[in-house]
């Protein structure tokens, strides 16, 4: 499963309050979306 390879970002997305994040695996790809209140 991709995600779990990816877990370690997603947990980093969720530490920096990442706001309307969405996830989706398809044909083999994890797709993240979601809006951080700076660039870095």
């Amino acid at each position: 499963m991709v995600k779990a390879k990816y877990q370690d970002v997603l947990d980093l997305g969720q530490q920096l309050n990442i706001q309307d994040g969405k996830i989706e695996e398809s044909e083999g790809k994890l797709k993240v979306w979601g809006t951080a209140s700076t660039q870095y």
